[in-house]
């Protein structure tokens, strides 16, 4: 297996779930998903043809993400392509909770 990234929060996520096909948005399926290059790139061409109702019409995308979305995968593919990883472990995780973690083991 190639090179990964991590991907957290946000549009990651979105990805994720929209991969999977989620009737709705589920953190516990997201967390852990592995998005691949070539996966992401077949789900932007898609988003690349929807209008912004039709892609806030996806089950598992929150509304308020569909006029960004599309951007947000391009600059996913990006990422991957720039790094030359081969695919995405998708964290609902990010920076803050591991900085709570750390504060948190503080004496």
């Amino acid at each position: 297996m190639g090179s990964s990234v991590v991907g957290v929060a946000g549009t990651w996520t979105s990805l994720a779930a929209i991969d999977l096909g989620l009737d709705s948005y589920r953190g516990e399926r997201v967390e852990g998903h592995r998005l691949t290059l070539s996966r992401l790139e077949e789900i932007t061409a898609r988003l690349s043809t929807m209008t912004v109702e039709e892609t806030a019409s996806i089950p598992s995308l929150d509304p308020a993400r569909a006029p960004v979305i599309l951007a947000g995968s391009v600059v996913a593919c990006c990422v991957l392509d720039v790094t030359g990883a081969e695919e995405a472990l998708v964290s609902e995780h990010d920076s803050l909770d591991g900085l709570a973690a750390e504060l948190a083991a503080l004496p």
